[in-house]
């Protein structure tokens, strides 16, 4: 069964952002895998507590905000039950139906807002508060098929935070009885009321920004890709390598607000089950 991360990266405030991404890029290359038999195991098929840690380093890391490239610690921790799960990667949430070829999942997980201190760019926008917000994900893998597809829907309660709607492929094989490599592709579609809030500039915030007013209609929001290696040292331990990158699209790449339409970002996680 090809896995897939979580939507919550696109809900994530921009000063995380990047944080959510490799956590999202952690998580895809800890849990990816080909659909056969002699796939190596996962850590995060199996019921109980997974910890990970390390460290993650992207250019534009705070999109637009930052041309640098940075360094940041990564931690995540997550929990599961039989069909229950919760933690930092995937929220709370529960698997409706879970088999080697059809996974449908529903769960809460943060909606992240912007806040006019966190860069220049933002002065005199307003604030985006923060919120919950609800996914649901299906994720299917033909039989026999190296390909596994995933769409997914997450809906942000909070004031104009829109809905974002996923869909993705994703490939996953063992190299040896030890290691194996994923791949993956995502687009990212934004209703109107999202594109709006996080990427148009209404006639007040023009006022008050400087820039020029940008009214946004509903698109495709940005395209996610990243590949991976993962390591199973032990019944308990995995390592894994991962890259990635996130391309704004349409009218987000438009937009006067971010500068730099590309985040890219790499991490080396060690996650331990316990």
């Amino acid at each position: 069964m090809v896995k897939y991360s979580s939507t919550v990266g696109q809900f994530a405030p921009s000063r995380v952002r990047t944080i959510m991404l490799a956590v999202a890029l952690v998580t895809t290359g800890s849990t990816m895998a080909f659909a056969q038999t002699d796939k190596p195991s996962t850590l995060q098929d199996q019921d109980g507590f997974t910890a990970s840690f390390g460290v993650g380093a992207g250019r534009n890391s705070l999109r637009g905000i930052s041309e640098k490239v940075k360094a940041f610690p990564l931690f995540s921790i997550d929990w599961q039950g039989g069909p229950f799960f919760a933690g930092l990667s995937r929220g709370v949430g529960y698997n409706w139906t879970k088999s080697d070829a059809l996974t449908v999942s529903t769960a809460f997980t943060g909606a992240g807002g912007r806040r006019e201190k966190d860069s220049t760019r933002f002065k005199g926008l307003g604030d985006i508060k923060n919120s919950v917000a609800a996914n649901l994900a299906v994720e299917w893998t033909p039989d026999g098929s190296p390909v596994g597809l995933q769409a997914g829907v997450t809906k942000a309660f909070g004031k104009n935070l829109g809905t974002v709607y996923n869909f993705g492929l994703g490939t996953g094989f063992p190299l040896n009885d030890k290691l194996s490599m994923n791949a993956s592709l995502m687009a990212n579609y934004a209703d109107k009321k999202r594109m709006q809030t996080h990427y148009g500039i209404t006639a007040v915030q023009a006022i008050n920004s400087g820039y020029q007013a940008f009214t946004t209609k509903a698109g495709i929001e940005s395209v996610d890709i990243g590949v991976g290696l993962s390591y199973a040292l032990d019944k308990k331990w995995t390592l894994s390598s991962n890259i990635g990158a996130n391309r704004l699209q349409g009218e987000a790449a438009k937009s006067q607000i971010f500068k730099a339409k590309t985040t890219a970002v790499g991490s080396f996680v060690a996650t331990y089950r316990f």
